[in-house]
């Protein structure tokens, strides 16, 4: 890197977009203060608000690509209050409301529905929209305090996007520190007033983790409840007796 492009850096965040700061959080330990990462008050640097990056088989998701009939049963309240979602998405935007999709079995397709619903709301009303898993986001916080000041920050982009998918919550593992990454992540949501979209496999009140972040959770998100029917093994079945038949009539 030259003098030139060194001198150019915000002298804050030294162009990450995320201050650093040594903070108290009385409610884990009142006396030993951690790392807290902060928008940069200066300037937002080099923040990744860029693409989506939703998982590459829904790269083009978008509500047109969901079908409810598929699963062969009454979902008329799930497919009127998703299509309300992102139909009126500044309205629900104003009023500083998000989804909380789930479902206890795997497969239902709500991944999928909420790469569909983030991708016609970025299509309609060009918001920026970011996917991450809960997994993934706390590995990118750990990854942003050993990142040089020369990478965008991911952190910021997820902390300070329109709109944030954050798929399988619930699914990380549990301590104190993921608690509180988690937390720090939805309550700068709730008060920067920017909805999430949730995915999870429990209900949020079953969550296993700070009882704040449902909190937050209940306040911010209307819970849509997916039918308990797996679409993913549906499908692979439909997949493989298609290829049996064409084996055994070859």
């Amino acid at each position: 890197m030259n003098g030139s492009n060194v001198k150019a850096l915000c002298n804050i965040c030294h162009g990450t977009g995320y201050a650093v700061d040594n903070i108290i959080v009385s409610d884990y330990d009142p006396d030993t203060p951690v790392q807290i990462g902060t928008p940069c008050p200066k300037c937002r640097g080099r923040a990744d608000l860029g693409n989506p990056v939703f998982p590459s088989i829904y790269s083009e998701a978008d509500m047109s690509k969901f079908d409810f009939n598929e699963y062969g049963c009454n979902v008329d309240s799930v497919r009127d209050i998703v299509t309300g979602f992102w139909e009126k998405y500044p309205e629900m935007e104003e009023n500083r409301i998000g989804l909380y999709i789930w479902s206890k079995i795997k497969g239902s397709g709500k991944t999928f529905l909420a790469c569909c619903l983030a991708g016609s709301i970025q299509a309609k009303f060009r918001k920026t929209v970011k996917f991450v898993s809960a997994v993934e986001y706390l590995q990118a916080v750990k990854e942003s305090f050993k990142q040089g000041p020369e990478v965008p920050n991911r952190v910021f982009g997820y902390m300070n996007c329109d709109l944030l998918v954050l798929d399988d919550l619930g699914s990380e593992k549990q301590s104190e520190w993921a608690d509180q990454e988690l937390f720090r992540l939805i309550d700068h949501r709730a008060n920067e007033g920017k909805p999430v979209i949730i995915t999870s496999n429990v209900p949020m009140e079953a969550l296993k983790c700070d009882g704040r972040i449902s909190s937050r959770l209940g306040d911010m998100c209307v819970s849509v409840a997916m039918p308990e029917i797996s679409i993913r093994q549906k499908k692979a079945e439909e997949k493989h007796e298609k290829i049996l038949r064409k084996i055994l009539r070859a």
